[in-house]
């Protein structure tokens, strides 16, 4: 299978405040009449909150594969959950959303006020820490994988 150019996926679009309500309209009537409602959220997510992506025009795998060093002055850590966030967690608080799956790293759906058990980060977070005697979680302000020998 031929690889699919990604500048047109890379680009964003910035709908225009009529296009974005009638987006939102939809989104809301979808969620009204859905049975349950999941959300899988990535990179984009955080993105506001000045965490670099990995495959975007400045993505930090784009500018490796150009040999470009990325910038380590974004401190994941120190960043505060976006608007999304919030209001993902607003959305799970009043039961409309069931589950939130994501694919980040960063720790900010926690932060956030999403309950643990209401969110499945498949690639894990860089703010827990794991016992291996007892498998209690432990939420930390900094990033455990540091010293963890994980790259």
């Amino acid at each position: 299978m031929a690889r699919i150019d990604n500048k047109a996926r890379l680009s964003e679009n910035v709908d225009s405040p009529e296009v974005l309500e009638e987006k939102c309209l939809k989104l809301v009537e979808l969620i009204k009449n859905a049975r349950c409602t999941i959300v899988y959220t990535g990179a984009g997510i955080s993105t506001a909150a000045s965490i670099p992506d990995y495959r975007g025009p400045s993505g930090l795998w784009t500018l490796a594969r150009q040999g470009k060093i990325p910038s380590t002055s974004v401190n994941p850590i120190a960043s505060s959950p976006t608007t999304a966030h919030i209001v993902l967690k607003e959305l799970c608080r009043n039961g409309w959303v069931r589950h939130v799956v994501s694919q980040n790293c960063d720790g900010l759906h926690l932060r956030s006020g999403i309950p643990r058990h209401m969110l499945s980060e498949i690639h894990g977070n860089t703010t827990i820490e794991v016992c291996s005697n007892c498998d209690k979680e432990y939420i930390r302000n900094f990033d455990v994988t540091v010293n963890s020998g994980f790259e």
